[in-house]
C-alpha cells in the first residue's frame, strides 16, 4: 500500500454503456483498465453498483426540482433514463444491469493483476424505503406508533400497517426515498456488520456514505426524540472495522465525513477521511486558511481524500473556472493523503449529472485551437483541450512511485506573499518543490528551500528545461503569472 495513493471514481450506471448497448461489466475490455494503470491510478472507486428498488423511483424521482436538473442536463430525458439514487439501495446486490457478483469479482481479479484495488459503497446509515427489508428485518429500522408519524410526515412513513423513520441528518430534512437504520439497537449493529463483511469479499475497501451519522452522539442527537427505552452503547465503527481488518488484513475504510468528525473517525480505525474543508477554502481563494490547513499534523493530513469534484460536486471546471480549478488540482495533487479523481474530470467535463440518471448524455466539446491536436493524441472523450493536456502533464508529474511514497513538508514564503503556496516532497534521493500562484495576477517570490545550492532545476509540469528561476543561496526567485504553477525537479539535492 501506497502512502499517498490514487483513486478514480466512476459512476458505474452511466459509464458502462460507453462499452456498447446492454454492456455489462464483463465487457470492460482490459485495455481500459491499464489506461488507468499507466496515468498512476492505485485504487478504482465504482460507484453504484448495488440494486435500487424499481417501486421509489416512480415514487420519489420525479420531484419538480429533480425534473429541474435532468431538464438543465438534456431536455431528451425520458423516465427510463432515471434509475433511482444510488444511496437507496434495495440491498448489497449487484444491480442486475451490471451483472452478478462473479462479474465484479472478476474485475477486481483484474485490478489485482494491475496491482489495483477495487473501492465499494457501503451505506450505513440507511436502505430503500421500499426495500423488502423493512417486511423481512424490520427490527433493523427505526419504528414509530401510528401518531407519532401522523405528527411529522415529512420525517416518517407508513410500511404496510407499520410506520418507520426516513433516513436523515440532524440539519436536514429527511430524505424521503429511506428508511433508518437504528444504532440504539445492537441487533441493527450486527446487521450491518454481516452486510459489510459480505461487501469485503467483494473489494479491497469501501467509502462509507455520510460516516459521522453512524457515531452514539450525532446519532442520539438526531434521533432521541423517536427513540426510547434501553439504547445500545456500543461505537459501530470501532468494532466493525476491527472486525472486518481482523479478517481482511489491509482493507481500506473511507469515510465521508463533515462537522469535524474527521480526526474522530481516524482514531476509531478509517484508513481515509473526506476533506471537504479544503474544497471549500480552494472555491474561496482563501490563502491564509489553506495555509493554517496544512499546517495540521502529517498524520492527520496523511489520512485525508483530497478533491476538488466528485459525484456530490458540482464540476471544477464550471465551479472554479478553467485556470483557477488547475492551480486547485495541482494543490490537491501534490500534498500529503489520497488524491480522488472523479471520471470526466481529466477530460474537462462541465456538467454534474445528477446520482439518478442512469444515462449520460454527454457534452459538447471545446472550440479552443487545442482541440484538434490533442484530440488526435486523446480519445473522443476529450472534451476540453486545456484541461486534458493539463491533467495529462500533471498526472505524469504526480502519478509516479517517487510522489505516492515520499515525505513532504511546506516550504517558507517569505514576505507578503498571500497568494503563494508553496511545498517539497523528497526522500534520499530526490526532491520535488512545488509552487502555486493561487491568485488571477502575476507574482514574484523567494522560496526558501533548505539545503539548496544550486544546480539543474527542470519544471517537469511544463516540461521547461532548465525552469525559469532564478538561485540565490537556499533560496529560489520566481516569478508566476495568475493561477500558473510550476512542480521543479530538483537533481542531486536531498
Amino acid at each position: 500500500m501506497v502512502k499517498n495513493p490514487i483513486t478514480y471514481e466512476i459512476n458505474t450506471r452511466t459509464w458502462i454503456k460507453h462499452f456498447g448497448p446492454g454492456a455489462k461489466l464483463d465487457a470492460v475490455p482490459l485495455s481500459y483498465w491499464k489506461k488507468l494503470k499507466e496515468k498512476g491510478v492505485d485504487y478504482v472507486w465504482l460507484m453504484g453498483v448495488w440494486q435500487t428498488t424499481p417501486a421509489s423511483i416512480e415514487a420519489h424521482c420525479f420531484h419538480p426540482d429533480l425534473v429541474g436538473v435532468y431538464d438543465s442536463i438534456s431536455k431528451n430525458w425520458k423516465r427510463e433514463d432515471i434509475y433511482g439514487s444510488p444511496y437507496a439501495v434495495e440491498d448489497y446486490i449487484v444491480a442486475d444491469y451490471l451483472g452478478t457478483s462473479e462479474d465484479l469479482r472478476k474485475v477486481r481479479d483484474t485490478l489485482h493483476q494491475l496491482e489495483m484495488g477495487l473501492i465499494l459503497d457501503f451505506i450505513p446509515n440507511h436502505f430503500n424505503a421500499h426495500s423488502e427489508l423493512v417486511n423481512t428485518n424490520p427490527e433493523v429500522f427505526i419504528e414509530v406508533d401510528e401518531d407519532q408519524a401522523k405528527e411529522d410526515p415529512h420525517t416518517y412513513y407508513q410500511s404496510g400497517t407499520r410506520y418507520f423513520a426516513h433516513g436523515k441528518d440532524p440539519y436536514f430534512p429527511a430524505w424521503t426515498d429511506t428508511v433508518q437504520v437504528n444504532y440504539m439497537e445492537k441487533d441493527a449493529h450486527d446487521f450491518m456488520c454481516q452486510r459489510l463483511m459480505e461487501v469485503a469479499e467483494l473489494c479491497d475497501g469501501v467509502r462509507c456514505d455520510m460516516a459521522m451519522l453512524m457515531l452514539p452522539d450525532i446519532f442520539a442527537r438526531t434521533w432521541q426524540h423517536a427513540v426510547t427505552g434501553d439504547r445500545y452503547k456500543g461505537d459501530f465503527w470501532k468494532k466493525t472495522i476491527a472486525k472486518i481488518k481482523k479478517a481482511n488484513p489491509g482493507f481500506l475504510f473511507i469515510a465521508e465525513a463533515y462537522w469535524d468528525t474527521q480526526w474522530h473517525l481516524q482514531q476509531l480505525g478509517f484508513d481515509y477521511t473526506y476533506d471537504k474543508h479544503l474544497l471549500d477554502l480552494l472555491k474561496r481563494g482563501a490563502i491564509q486558511e489553506i495555509e493554517n490547513h496544512l499546517n495540521a499534523e502529517i498524520e492527520y493530513q496523511t489520512k485525508c481524500v483530497r478533491f476538488i469534484e466528485n459525484h456530490d460536486e458540482d464540476r471544477s471546471l464550471s465551479e472554479l473556472g478553467e485556470a483557477k480549478s488547475r492551480a486547485a488540482s495541482v494543490i490537491m495533487s501534490t500534498i500529503p493523503g489520497m488524491k480522488l479523481y472523479y471520471d470526466g474530470q481529466w477530460e474537462g467535463r462541465r456538467k454534474r449529472q445528477p446520482v439518478q440518471m442512469g444515462t449520460d448524455f454527454g457534452e459538447g466539446k471545446c472550440v479552443c485551437s487545442l482541440y484538434q491536436s490533442l484530440a488526435a493524441l486523446q480519445s473522443k472523450k476529450v472534451l476540453c483541450a486545456c484541461q486534458s493536456q493539463h491533467y495529462v502533464a500533471l498526472l505524469k508529474s504526480v502519478g509516479t512511485d517517487f510522489m505516492k511514497n515520499c515525505d513532504w513538508r511546506r516550504l517558507p514564503v517569505p514576505g507578503e506573499y498571500h497568494a503563494i503556496l508553496a511545498w517539497e516532497c523528497y526522500d534520499q534521493e530526490n526532491r520535488i518543490v512545488i509552487v502555486v500562484n493561487y491568485s488571477p495576477e502575476n507574482r514574484q517570490a523567494t522560496i526558501e528551500v533548505p539545503d539548496y545550492h544550486g544546480g539543474p532545476v527542470r519544471d517537469i509540469l511544463n516540461n521547461l528545461v532548465p525552469a525559469p528561476i532564478t538561485y540565490e543561496e537556499g533560496k529560489i526567485l520566481l516569478s508566476l503569472p495568475g493561477y500558473k504553477s510550476t512542480v521543479l525537479s530538483i537533481k542531486g539535492q536531498n
